[in-house]
This record gives C-alpha cells, sequence and structure tokens, in this order.
C-alpha cells in the first residue's frame, strides 16, 4: 500500500512539473551542448523517478526530483546585479538574526539577551519593510509581527512566480502565517516545543506534506513525526495551559 502511495505521490509530482506524459513515461524535448535535437526521458522505476538524457540515467528520489526542478527555475532566470547584492545582505542580516537567538540560554534565557534579540529584530524590520520579501527575507520576516508576516505574504508569493525569490522561503512564511491564523500548515515547517517535546503544528493534508516539500525542495519529514502533529489548535490550548509553569 505505501509502495504504491509512493508511486502516485511521484507521478503527481512530474505531474506538475509539466512533464509531457507517453503512457508510464514523459519525454523533454532538448538540445545537447552542440546543439544537436535530443530529449530527456522520465519514467518511474522501483528505486523512483529514473532520469535518462542520453546515455546518462539518474535515479531521483523525491527530494532530489524537488532540487532538480529548483535548480533548473534558477538556471533559467538568474538573478539580476542589484538582486544579488540585495541577497548579499539579505543573508548578513539572516546570519545576525539567527547568531543574536543562538545567544539564549537554553535553561532561560535573560532580559539582556532578549533585548538584543529584539535589537536586531528591530533594525532588521525597519530595513526591510520598504523592500518587500525576496530570497533569504523569511527569516527575518517569520520573526516581524504577525500583521506584517500576512502583509508580506502576497508579495513574497508574487516574487517566486516571478523568479525572484525561492519557494522554500515561501513554505516557512506561508506555514508561519498559517499558524498566526489557527490554520493548519501545509508544508511542516512550525513546530511548537513545549515541555521539553517538539511537535508539529496542526498539519492541513498530513498525507501531502512530504509530496509538498518535495516539491519545493525541503527534506521530506518521517512518518514520526507527521503522526505525531497535533490534531488542532485547541489541543495545543489545552497542553499550555496544563504545561507546568
Amino acid at each position: 500500500m505505501r509502495t504504491t502511495q509512493r508511486r502516485h505521490e511521484q507521478l503527481a509530482m512530474l505531474v506538475r512539473a509539466r512533464w509531457k506524459p507517453r503512457r508510464s513515461e514523459w519525454t523533454v524535448p532538448c538540445r545537447d551542448r552542440d546543439g544537436r535535437r535530443s530529449q530527456a526521458e522520465v519514467l518511474i522505476g522501483e528505486r523512483g523517478p529514473t532520469l535518462a538524457i542520453g546515455s546518462t540515467v539518474a535515479v531521483l528520489d523525491p527530494m532530489d526530483a524537488g532540487r532538480l526542478r529548483a535548480a533548473l527555475r534558477e538556471a533559467i532566470e538568474p538573478p539580476s546585479a542589484a538582486l544579488a547584492a540585495l541577497r548579499h545582505e539579505l543573508i548578513e542580516r539572516a546570519a545576525a538574526d539567527q547568531h543574536a537567538r543562538a545567544q539564549l540560554d537554553p535553561a532561560g534565557p535573560t532580559p539582556h539577551q532578549w533585548a538584543a534579540v529584539q535589537r536586531v529584530d528591530e533594525d532588521n524590520l525597519h530595513w526591510l519593510a520598504p523592500i518587500v520579501a525576496v530570497h533569504a527575507a523569511w527569516i527575518l520576516a517569520q520573526h516581524a509581527p504577525a500583521r506584517y508576516r500576512a502583509c508580506w505574504l502576497p508579495k513574497l508569493r508574487d516574487a517566486v512566480a516571478c523568479g525572484d525569490a525561492s519557494p522554500r522561503d515561501l513554505a516557512y512564511l506561508s506555514d508561519r502565517v498559517a499558524t498566526d491564523e489557527k490554520r493548519g500548515q501545509r508544508y511542516g515547517t512550525q513546530w511548537l516545543h513545549l515541555g521539553g517535546v517538539s511537535r508539529l503544528y496542526p498539519l492541513h493534508r498530513p498525507a501531502e506534506v512530504n509530496l509538498a516539500r518535495a516539491d519545493v525542495g525541503l527534506d521530506l519529514l518521517p512518518d514520526a513525526d507527521l503522526d505525531t502533529a497535533y490534531a488542532s489548535f485547541e489541543e495545543i490550548t489545552a497542553a499550555v495551559e496544563g504545561a507546568p509553569s
């Protein structure tokens, strides 16, 4: 049963990637380095999707297929010099964001440590608000107030559609906004750490989470993590209220 479900998920992912079907195979016209006509062939084997271009054959798992799709998208639409510079600053600011949080004492952050985090967040917020989110900005955006996250989500979605931002960034911000609004998350990127235990926030469609993650190049989640996700936000409320202070 699990093998059949995995095969259906792989087929659905290939169809979403717009491969041209021919019975149980898919073909994509292309050219070799010398400009000669060729084609890429894809079929579903026992070990997963198989990609063949000429005499070269590669067996892809769902994660590999997602990465291939992302790599093709970036290769076809490379970023401009201005966007590259913007991404560089975003990455530096994201590193500062993560560094500030890494200094928090796991046993109990001090007010001084939280103040340092707040200063970094405020500086990033003032810089980010006028320019909208692009590649790596989700790291900053998801630590901004919820009203800003909801405002930036459509702009990040448009940036992804234009090839100016990563689908993975959109997955994280989409899930963060969904949990803000007490809706199930699609990609399984948001966790609740409570009483020393980490569990996923409620999922929109648990059976489709790994398919959605593979589609944007995220690592697949173990079944155990999916099975222990919170079933509802009411369950979270009950857990929080029952947790020791």
